[in-house]
């Protein structure tokens, strides 16, 4: 099924909403997706800060190879690398705006998750901490090899990835995201909590496709409906002149490069009243 999140505006007024997230019972439910290939992963983000929903999955797309590190780090809109003495040795750019990850760079391939944010309407959700508490890492599905503290000896990890929640067995991961290879139907999820009495994964919902803030002016005689936009995700102007009567689109779909999307309405004549909607769908 299509997921599409809208954003509303009327030549008298400005008024944004978005669709409530469903719960995620398997990868379909999944409405924010980033990347492209036939492979697909999803990626959970748990605060446990008291507020709900308690997590958040996006979906992750890739052929190839690729990481728990590769997938955070393309859904992240900013992630900021530093050394321990706290200056920024790397900077990542990825597809959801609303999320900033700072990480700290310990050494080679490893690079330790030191906060998450998410900044949405409903205000930033936001932990930070490396030690106890920290971001605890899980896994399930795909194969890797380890080092085991309880044998002494290199172990394998090895579980077929699967799309429906239903079948998840999360495992606190052995390895670093970077270490981390991703299989067609595995999860990751990043989980804030104390290392000795962890929060376990709940079942997440999809995080909702962000509603742009809308502005409306007159150009030429035309209304100009703009927006910030996000790169890959696909937006459309559509109208009413009656809130009663159900939305025409205005065009075909456009898909963002990100930044600043203008949509004009250039029809002629028009009545004093026309509302606009802009419908994002990944």
């Amino acid at each position: 099924m299509k997921k599409v999140t809208t954003a509303l505006i009327a030549l008298l007024g400005l008024v944004a909403f978005d669709l409530q997230g469903q719960t995620v019972g398997n990868f379909d439910d999944i409405q924010f997706w980033t990347g492209s290939g036939t492979n697909r992963a999803a990626l959970v983000l748990q605060w446990n800060d008291g507020e709900t929903p308690a997590s958040l999955a996006w979906g992750y797309r890739w052929n190839g190879a690729a990481t728990g590190f590769d997938m955070i780090t393309a859904i992240a809109g900013a992630s900021t690398i530093s050394d321990t003495g706290g200056t920024v040795v790397e900077t990542l750019s990825g597809s959801d705006p609303r999320i900033a990850l700072g990480m700290t760079r310990y050494g080679p391939n490893f690079d330790a998750v030191q906060s998450i944010a998410f900044s949405a309407t409903g205000g930033l959700r936001f932990q930070e901490g490396f030690n106890d508490p920290y971001w605890g890492y899980y896994v399930f599905g795909g194969t890797f090899e380890y080092f085991d503290w309880n044998t002494m000896d290199t172990a394998t990890y090895s579980f077929t990835g699967n799309p429906s929640y239903a079948d998840v067995l999360w495992l606190s991961s052995p390895v670093g995201a970077v270490d981390r290879p991703l299989s067609d139907g595995s999860w990751d999820a990043w989980n804030f909590g104390l290392f000795l009495t962890p929060a376990p994964v709940q079942q997440p919902q999809a995080a909702r496709l962000p509603v742009p803030a809308l502005t409306f002016r007159w150009t030429g005689g035309n209304p100009e409906i703009g927006f910030s936009s996000v790169a890959g995700l696909s937006y459309q102007l559509a109208f009413t002149d009656n809130l009663g009567v159900a939305f025409a689109p205005m065009g075909k779909p456009v898909v963002a490069t990100g930044g600043p999307m203008v949509f004009t309405d250039e029809s002629s004549p028009r009545p004093p009243q026309r509302f606009y909607r802009i419908a994002v769908s990944p």
